[in-house]
């Protein structure tokens, strides 16, 4: 049996598994091999698309499902394999979209995330929609290039037909704005919407809008239900939007450049992203083991 048998790490990425150039650390990575060559599971709590984990691939493999989408997604990356996806209902979402649209014209753009690895991009400001990785029937390109044509920027038409032209289900979305921006808007979308969506932030700048019924937390729940000789789920974190799965973890990480709010909720707060955090983590639990 190995050490760290019945145990599972599901640690955010940005700020927590990465340092500040979004690296994951050789100290970090021997540490996680070592946990896992001893039974330990090992995945990540993103709110990127679950496929992100094969950016770091040449020095850390997951080895349970990931936990994608700040919790909408839950994906099996071996066996390409969802195990579980909550989205959010297209039609009542875009109610949203569009009270954010009329009411808060300072948001710099809408990331709209679909299963799939598929997003789209809407910039107010330049009034333009970017299909990034979206495959749709609708040619975009050629809808705003006659929008532009007609000189309808000002009456923000390319949101209008994004609006009424999108019908499928949204699994999450990224609102960028300015800092002090953000704390305003948040309270005002939870007060008008809070009953139907969760609205976290995620970083400084971005506040992300989901179901209420999916979150890290909920997926991570999932997860040790799916993964039947876990018995103790380690999660580690550093903002608003990791709060839910800290909660129900068993044993729960902040990383020292966490927010405050982060830190009340952890069990353990350990060293910074940029000194190799899980490393810290694995060497506690090996030492308390």
């Amino acid at each position: 049996m190995g050490k760290f048998d019945g145990i599972s790490i599901c640690t955010d990425c940005d700020g927590t598994l990465t340092d500040g150039e979004g690296r994951i650390s050789a100290e970090n990575a021997r540490a996680i091999k070592y946990f896992q060559d001893n039974g330990g599971r090992f995945t990540l709590a993103t709110g990127r698309f679950p496929r992100h984990a094969l950016t770091f691939s040449d020095s850390v493999r997951v080895n349970a499902p990931i936990v994608g989408l700040n919790g909408v997604w839950l994906y099996d990356l071996d066996k390409e394999e969802t195990i579980s996806y909550t989205p959010m209902v297209s039609n009542r979402a875009y109610d949203v979209l569009e009270y954010i649209n009329n009411n808060w014209k300072g948001v710099w753009e809408y990331w709209i995330n679909y299963n799939g690895d598929e997003s789209a991009c809407y910039k107010p400001f330049e009034d333009k929609f970017e299909s990034e990785s979206l495959k749709t029937d609708i040619d975009f390109e050629r809808i705003c290039e006659k929008i532009h044509d007609k000189h309808d920027v000002g009456e923000r038409k390319v949101f209008e037909y994004l609006k009424n032209n999108i019908d499928r289900d949204i699994a999450k979305i990224v609102f960028v704005m300015p800092e002090d921006m953000l704390p305003k808007m948040q309270a005002d979308l939870k007060d008008k919407f809070g009953t139907e969506y969760n609205f976290d932030s995620s970083w400084p700048n971005g506040l992300e809008m989901q179901w209420i019924e999916s979150s890290k937390g909920k997926a991570v729940e999932v997860l040790k239900k799916h993964l039947k000789n876990v018995t103790t789920v380690v999660c580690v974190g550093d903002y608003e939007n990791d709060i839910s799965m800290l909660k129900i973890a068993d044993v729960s990480y902040a990383v020292s450049n966490a927010t405050d709010e982060v830190k009340s909720v952890a069990t353990r707060i350990t060293v910074s992203n940029n000194d190799s955090a899980l490393a810290h983590i694995i060497e506690e639990l090996d030492t308390k083991r």
